[in-house]
């Protein structure tokens, strides 16, 4: 199947369609450019000028503040471990 990406000027990807009639005019700058079927959706995707690139994968959750904290004054040998698992345990 022939996929086309609408790149704007800045190379991120604002529009995929899955043929050529899917296609509609766009302004200058705008372009719509022949892409690989793995382009899919709109969030993220790049184009360099000759390569699409998927989106970054997502950063891992910050962790728990408190469970940090209380991770250091366990280690620190400020907090007993009894009063650490009372309070990891809610």
């Amino acid at each position: 199947m022939t996929s086309y990406a609408l790149v704007a000027p800045d190379g991120i990807v604002c529009e995929v369609v899955a043929s050529e009639s899917g296609r509609f005019p766009v302004a200058p700058p705008f372009k719509w450019i022949l892409c690989p079927a793995e382009v899919v959706g709109l969030a993220g995707w790049t184009y360099d000028g000759s390569t699409f690139s998927p989106p970054a994968p997502e950063p891992p959750p910050p962790p728990d503040r408190l469970a940090a904290l209380v991770d250091e004054l366990e280690a620190a040998g400020s907090l007993s471990v009894l009063a650490a698992e009372r309070v990891r345990k809610g």
